[in-house]
Formats: structure tokens, sequence, C-alpha cells
């Protein structure tokens, strides 16, 4: 269903103006800065206090735009937290870092260079994804777009994507908790990058943002 909210958060309203200052031309933006510090609570609640600050800002900035379907107000749709999928990844960063395009789900391409590479272990098998830096947004960070085996069945059939700073050392934590739905999974006017070949992960990722789909 579409959601109508009469009035905007400070912070929402701060977020929607970013996301339609970008709607029609890009991928996600990123978040906004200076978020709540969570680092109180136990890790399981982080996981929950974080969603639930995430989605009070997106299903805000979101609503009004017309074309968008989101969840009802218990808000978006998630695997439970597991720390299964919080796992310890060693990254080497490529010593040349190419330029890249992405394709999206529509004729723009997006500009990143492959910075770097992760592998780690699941199920006792050994996986690999390669980290982007964006070249149209500064910030210290690693986005990593990928697909697994649980997308079109219980997660976004287009993928999902994950972000973590920038490492500076060769151990770095995936938490696939944290992965989340690019916003063509609300609404279709997005244009979202859509993961390489090279982070098609052969498992299920069962953890992170689900889809309802609509």
């Amino acid at each position: 269903m579409k959601r109508k909210l009469a009035k905007l958060s400070n912070s929402a309203r701060f977020f929607g103006y970013l996301l339609i200052g970008v709607f029609l031309n890009s991928c996600n933006p990123p978040p906004p800065q200076g978020g709540p510090d969570f680092s109180n609570l136990s890790y399981i609640e982080q996981i929950q206090a974080y969603r639930a600050y995430k989605d009070s800002l997106i299903i805000e900035a979101l609503a009004p735009l017309e074309g968008t379907f989101l969840p009802d107000e218990t808000g978006l749709s998630y695997f439970p937290p597991d720390s299964v999928y919080r796992i310890a990844a060693k990254y080497s960063e490529f010593p040349f870092k190419e330029k890249v395009e992405l394709g999206t789900t529509t004729h723009r391409m997006a500009n990143f260079r492959a910075y770097g590479e992760l592998l780690f272990e699941l199920h006792d098998e050994t996986y690999r994804l390669v980290g982007y830096k964006s070249l149209d947004y500064d910030r210290d960070e690693l986005f990593i777009p990928f697909l697994d085996e649980t997308n079109g069945l219980s997660s976004y059939g287009g993928g999902r994507y994950l972000e973590i700073k920038l490492p500076d050392t060769s151990e770095v934590i995936l938490d696939f908790n944290y992965a989340y739905n690019p916003y063509c999974a609300y609404n279709s006017e997005y244009s979202c990058v859509v993961p390489p070949k090279d982070n098609h992960l052969e498992v299920k990722i069962e953890a992170g943002e689900r889809y309802v789909p609509h």
C-alpha cells in the first residue's frame, strides 16, 4: 500500500530532500551522517534499533513520492538478527583501482572504482566479494552490491547492498544483518545499481532486509 505522512520529522525531511534530489538519476544515496549512537546496546538490540531508525527515515522520505510502495506501519521486513552472518573477512586492497561503470536498472551507468576484494567463509565454504568506492559521493566507505540465493524468493530479486567503512587493516567485519534493499524495491522510478557478476554469491544470505512483493 502507499503511505502518505502529513508531517515529516526534521531528520526525515532532510533525508527526503536528499532522496528527491537524486530521484530518477541515481542509486541509493548515502544515509545522513550523525545518526543515533547504539553502542550501549547488546548486539541484537543494536541491529533492532538501527532498523527502526532507518525505517523511520526511509518510510517518511519515500512515502510522499508518486509510485511508491511501502509496507504498512509495522515497518520494512527483515530476517531475524543472526550472528552467523556477522563474518570476519580478509580484505585486500587492489594495487590498481580500476575505474568501472556499473550497470543500473535504467540506461544510466554508475561510476566507481573497484577498490578491493573481501574473502570470507560461510557454512565451510569460501566466498569473494568486490568492494567499490563511489566516484559520485565523497565518502570513506566501500559499497558492496551483491546477489545471493535468496533473491527473488525471500529477498528482493534485484539484489541487496552492504556498506562498510573503508578498511585500514586486512581484517574486516561483514555484517549481512545490515544488508538493505535498493530504493527500486519500493519505487521503480529509481535508477539502482545492478550487482555485477563478480558479486553473485552461490549461497543463501538469510540476513538483512527481506522483501514483500506487491
